[in-house]
Formats: structure tokens, sequence, C-alpha cells
């Protein structure tokens, strides 16, 4: 019997060009880097932006992470916030 169902999908997926569409949203900075930043309204609440938060979920685990722990992050972050894209600002 399993044979039949599994024929018959394959026969299903012949005649329709698609059964299953995937897809995601990766966010990512116009320049490809990352935004490292608190809220300027929200003291507290921290963002971590980038494209490869996956693979790089092991660097934000561990030093952005005590960072918010400690409620501010370092002045070698500033050139990673989102001010850089506001041209008034340059």
């Amino acid at each position: 019997m399993k044979w039949l169902i599994n024929l018959a999908v394959m026969a299903v997926a012949a005649l329709v060009p698609c059964l299953i569409a995937e897809g995601a949203l990766r966010v990512m900075a116009p320049d490809g880097l990352p935004i490292y930043e608190q809220s300027a309204d929200f003291p507290g609440a921290f963002v971590a932006t980038c494209h490869s938060g996956v693979t790089l979920a092991a660097a934000h685990a561990l030093r952005y992470a005590e960072f918010v722990a400690a409620g501010s992050l370092p002045a070698e972050l500033a050139r990673f916030t989102n001010k850089r894209f506001n041209v008034q600002n340059t």
C-alpha cells in the first residue's frame, strides 16, 4: 500500500509545477555589516542584526551577551550602530 501512495505522490508532483515553496527573510544592512545598538527610547533593550545570524550566534552569545548583561555597549561597537546610515550625520 505504501508503494501506491508514493506512486500517487510522484504522479501529482509530475503534474503540478510546484508543490512546496519555501522562503526566508534574512536581515542585512545596506553595507553588509551588523548593527549592534541599545534603544534610545527603551534603555536596556538591545538589538543585534546581521546577515549570518545563525553562524555568528556563538559570537553573539559570548561577547555581545556580556555587554547586554552589563547594560551598555563598548565604544568599539559605536561604528556598528544604525546611525551610520543617517546621511545628516556624515
